[in-house]
């Protein structure tokens, strides 16, 4: 060495300068959930009673180890790692996780796995034969409802690929025999009520025929409170001949029925006695009939929407009468029938009807 060189800095070896391989801790993720067996990771890996773990200790002798070979080129030994201090694990939490999820986890990767499988070895999953009938019939209403009065094109539907296929499904579950389900008992069609078939639902007994899983055709209703209901239905609410008779097995009603609702000719008693004979429409009075009050008036006339409306003839229990004019259920004009002089006196119009007899104004005469 001469005078004036200078004394190298001794450098380290390549091989010095390699980070010791350590053995790797635990995540924090598998030491949260409790999904790592302590057992078999060796003595090392435990959770101290201050709440630091193997991993914060794993952290610190690689720290450590760093640290001493880089003392050369910067003074590391003042740096101190530190991590922060984690819970104790609880492994009944994640027990009870497990098993609440277990099923479902199970079918996922059931589901995962057979996306795997070729097409040939998968299991089948035959349709429900209720729901393909229900299907069916959907189609075919939204079918008619579209044509109107028009020609259906049934060609075009059923030549349709889908058709044929739910057709032929239909086919080979098309058994119409006895069976029972919750509730009902009787014939079955595609595993709809279609036949005869007796219910109870909601304290209510429905006895007769069945179509496509709705009332149709003649039965009996027996309610909860003992009114019994005969007649016809279709597609689940009463439509044509109705007779309905109470808990002491008197008839309050008998007549026509379209879409739920009375209509046509009928006879109905009301709770308070009055009685009506005559015309219905949508469940209102309507058209010509009479209505016998519980009194003993009588009443022939017409009505309009559940309102009089048109000539009235009104009969009075003591034998007097009354003609009338009514229009949206007000009454316009009136002619009394005098027993006393058998005669009907003068028409008296709606203003003469308002004013009150005790005014002087009140026309006295046009009555007599």
């Amino acid at each position: 060495m001469g005078v004036d060189e200078e004394p190298r800095p001794q450098t380290a070896d390549a091989s010095s300068l390699q980070k010791p391989k350590t053995p790797k801790g635990p995540s924090i993720l598998a030491c949260r959930l409790g999904r790592l067996d302590l057992s078999k990771t060796g003595g090392s890996i435990a959770t101290t009673t201050g709440g630091s773990s193997a991993l914060a200790s794993s952290a610190r002798t690689e720290a450590t180890a760093i640290g001493t070979d880089l003392a050369s080129s910067a003074r590391s030994d003042q740096l101190a790692l530190t991590t922060p201090s984690l819970p104790a694990v609880n492994h009944d939490v994640t027990k009870r996780i497990s098993r609440r999820y277990k099923a479902e986890v199970q079918k996922s990767e059931k589901a995962r796995a057979m996306t795997y499988v070729p097409l040939t070895q998968r299991e089948l999953v035959a349709p429900d034969d209720r729901q393909m009938a229900r299907t069916v019939k959907n189609d075919l209403d939204v079918l008619l409802k579209k044509s109107g009065k028009d020609a259906v094109p049934w060609n075009s539907l059923f030549s349709a690929d889908e058709m044929q296929k739910k057709m032929q499904f239909l086919g080979g579950h098309s058994v119409n025999a006895p069976g029972t389900e919750r509730n009902y008992e009787g014939d079955f069609l595609f595993s709809l009520r279609h036949g005869g078939g007796k219910q109870e639902f909601q304290e209510e007994i429905y006895e007769g025929g069945w179509k496509w899983d709705k009332r149709h055709g003649a039965g009996t209703l027996t309610q909860s409170d003992g009114t019994t209901i005969k007649g016809n239905w279709k597609a689940g609410v009463l439509d044509g001949h109705v007779c309905m008779k109470n808990q002491e097995g008197e008839t309050f009603f008998e007549g026509e029925y379209k879409d739920g609702k009375r209509h046509g000719i009928g006879r109905l008693v009301f709770p308070n006695g009055d009685v009506y004979e005559g015309g219905f429409k949508q469940g209102m009075l309507h058209d010509r009939g009479s209505y016998r009050y519980a009194n003993g008036d009588v009443l022939v006339g017409i009505w309009q929407d559940g309102r009089y409306d048109g000539p009235a003839f009104l009969h009075f229990e003591d034998g007097s009468a009354s003609r009338r004019v009514y229009k949206d259920g007000i009454l316009v004009s009136a002619q009394d029938y005098q027993a006393d002089k058998q005669k009907f006196g003068k028409e008296a119009n709606r203003d003469f009807m308002l004013k009150h007899t005790t005014k002087w104004e009140y026309p006295r005469q046009s009555i007599d």
